[in-house]
């Protein structure tokens, strides 16, 4: 295979690699992110968490894979980046080693909304008054 279909071929695979890892990542958080939501924020605010989710995991995957630029002091010529596959190789590894690291920097931003979510939920249901007959007596 020659290096230029080889780029073309490894950066249609890295992306999808990267694609399916961000989908990966919001199947499974998204159960326990909805839950969370529906139980510690109002429904305004609710509803814009639940629509940001994927979009605040999706899109710094895609700009960590983007970030990465196959140009170089080295190589700034299209001949001079296919000509040599390793080059190639290390750039994919690259693409998406910044992709995981811009995944992981989202999932702790979101790590701390769900945390400030989980506070409001809990101070919200402290100073809430109690219905009357939930002091665990027969009535």
């Amino acid at each position: 295979m020659a290096n230029d279909t080889y780029l073309v071929i490894s950066y249609g695979v890295a992306l999808s690699i990267v694609v399916a890892s961000g989908r990966a990542c919001i199947g499974v958080l998204r159960g326990s992110f909805l839950q969370l939501t529906n139980h510690g924020a109002n429904v305004r605010f609710a509803r814009l968490l639940k629509t940001c989710f994927p979009l605040g995991l999706m899109l710094p995957v895609l700009t960590g894979f983007l970030s990465v630029s196959f140009v170089s002091c080295s190589r700034s010529s299209y001949g001079e980046i296919v000509a040599d596959r390793a080059y190639l190789v290390q750039k994919n590894q690259e693409q998406l080693l910044t992709s995981l690291y811009w995944l992981l920097g989202a999932l702790a931003v979101w790590s701390v909304v769900c945390a400030v979510v989980l506070a409001y939920g809990r101070r919200h249901h402290e100073t809430a008054p109690r219905p009357r007959g939930s002091e665990g007596g027969t009535g």
